[in-house]
């Protein structure tokens, strides 16, 4: 699977250094389909492909991604043209005219791509 992973290490207490759980943690980037850690016209145009009902040419990497919710831009839960329009916005350089909402679901890509 494509994206950022990191292992999380749970202690039963703080003064402990017995691990009782291992898990593994994948960093999902809203508006990046591709999983390149980038967002770009190609995420826009598969989130395009993906909300006309052609899903199923789409790989089986990309529809993994939007079924964990990548292409979610408004944070509603579901796909639609909304989504596509405001990513294509902000792919276009023109985010800041975007709700304040999508601008920190967004903008967060690009802090974490900063280390911020």
């Amino acid at each position: 699977m494509n994206g950022n992973r990191y292992r999380v290490l749970a202690s039963n207490n703080a003064a402990s250094n017995v691990l009782s759980n291992v898990a593994t943690l994948t960093i999902l980037t809203v508006g990046d389909l591709t999983g390149n850690n980038r967002i770009s016209i190609m995420d826009v145009a598969l989130l395009r492909t993906h909300v006309m009902e052609m899903g199923h040419t789409l790989s089986d990497t990309v529809q993994s991604r939007i079924a964990q919710g990548a292409g979610d831009i408004t944070g509603t839960g579901t796909l639609e043209i909304e989504d596509v329009v405001l990513l294509r916005t902000y792919v276009m350089g023109m985010g800041h005219t975007l709700p304040p909402s999508v601008q920190a679901r967004l903008n967060w890509h690009a802090q974490l791509n900063q280390g911020v």
